[in-house]
């Protein structure tokens, strides 16, 4: 999404902004260390070749106009998509047309005919022009072969369902793989129902692997968070927390003798802390609710949330916990134990700071105590 100077992404490798006019988008390779900044003309002068490679194959990719290096780094200049929105962005404000999922599916198919493998296919990375029309962007870790093994085609295609399956329903990702499976002009030994069904089931599989294996983007500078130091600490801010750093230095006086504004917050100390903010934020990621993360501390061990309540598993009405459990299921998230649970401020249940899920991919067959599933 553009803020109002143009900015479009401020990563911690890369700048990508759209310039005055609106015309040109420009994407800076700007890596914070010095081994990776020495490799940051390549992967400009990689994504630029992508780009000419995959229009060559008639592809819908952003149209290349410069590749140039100054002093703030290296840079790739490509013509703007009019009315660009990502799927991620479409997904989460559910806004996609109902056609959406379906062309989706059939450019992925398209894609992989052409002998092309994204390589990095997630929901940012994928926009939406003003006339509904799909493009693929970011296409630097890009592969074109003679063809695209069939085992990766449908990897590809699990790792897409994957990311938006906790964003979208059903019905929706069902209109994207069976598009995908008709354009592939592939004919799966599976029934379509069946072929359906395993591959919902290894997208369930993929995005709980998917999450614990980006969990310390939460640990470090990431899309997630950012470093500042706020009262003499080194936190951890969550980037999209305007209000944190006031509410962290409100916090540090309230604790003083003679106090001051009192903050609503959920604060972990000590050696909790570290679990709290791991636990807290993989449900998170999960779209399981959770009190929102907020700062980490790592040195001081002060993990910081939105203010919430504990409550008793056996205080919570029946059909809160039973949906509560089936999401947890859905997730991969099962155990055999109850969740802790708390109130957030607006009354909502959700799992308290120190509720702690399997690391194993888990399902009510695990909860309820049977085979794993």
């Amino acid at each position: 999404m553009r803020g109002d100077d143009g900015l479009l992404k401020d990563g911690v490798h890369r700048r990508v902004w759209l310039d005055a006019d609106g015309e040109r988008v420009h994407k800076r390779f700007r890596s914070r260390g010095a081994l990776r900044r020495w490799g940051d003309g390549r992967r400009a002068r990689r994504e630029a070749r992508a780009l000419r490679r995959l229009a060559a194959l008639g592809l819908p990719v952003p149209e290349l106009l410069a590749v140039e290096r100054g002093p703030g780094g290296w840079t790739v200049v490509t013509r703007a998509i009019a009315g660009a929105r990502s799927l991620e962005d479409l997904a989460r404000d559910a806004e996609l047309a109902p056609e959406d999922p379906r062309a989706i599916g059939a450019l992925l198919a398209r894609c992989q005919a052409a002998g092309a493998a994204h390589g990095d296919l997630h929901p940012g990375n994928l926009v939406r022009d003003a006339d509904g029309a799909w493009h693929l962007v970011d296409v630097a870790a890009v592969r074109v072969r003679a063809a695209v093994p069939a085992e990766e085609r449908r990897r590809e295609l699990v790792a897409l369902m994957g990311a938006l399956r906790e964003q979208v329903d059903d019905a929706r990702l069902r209109a994207l793989h069976d598009a995908w499976r008709a354009a592939s002009g592939t004919r799966a030994a599976a029934a379509p129902d069946d072929d359906w069904a395993e591959a919902r089931e290894a997208a369930r599989r993929a995005r709980h692997a998917s999450v614990l294996a980006h969990a310390d983007r939460w640990l470090r500078e990431s899309s997630r968070v950012r470093p500042a130091t706020v009262g003499g600490r080194a936190w951890l801010l969550r980037r999209d927390d305007d209000a944190i750093e006031g509410d962290l230095r409100a916090l540090a006086m309230a604790r003083r003798p003679g106090g001051g504004e009192e903050v609503a917050a959920a604060l972990v100390t000590g050696a909790d802390a570290a679990r709290a903010w791991a636990a807290v934020t993989r449900a998170y990621e999960h779209g399981a609710p959770a009190p929102t993360p907020r700062a980490f501390a790592p040195r001081e061990s002060i993990a910081v949330f939105a203010a919430c309540e504990p409550v008793a598993w056996d205080d919570v009405d029946e059909a809160q916990r039973r949906a509560l459990l089936d999401l947890l299921d859905d997730r991969g998230l099962a155990s055999a134990a109850p969740p802790r649970v708390a109130r957030a401020a607006d009354g909502a249940l959700v799992l308290a700071p120190l509720d702690e899920r399997p690391a194993a991919f888990s399902t009510r067959a695990d909860r309820d105590g049977g085979p794993r599933g």
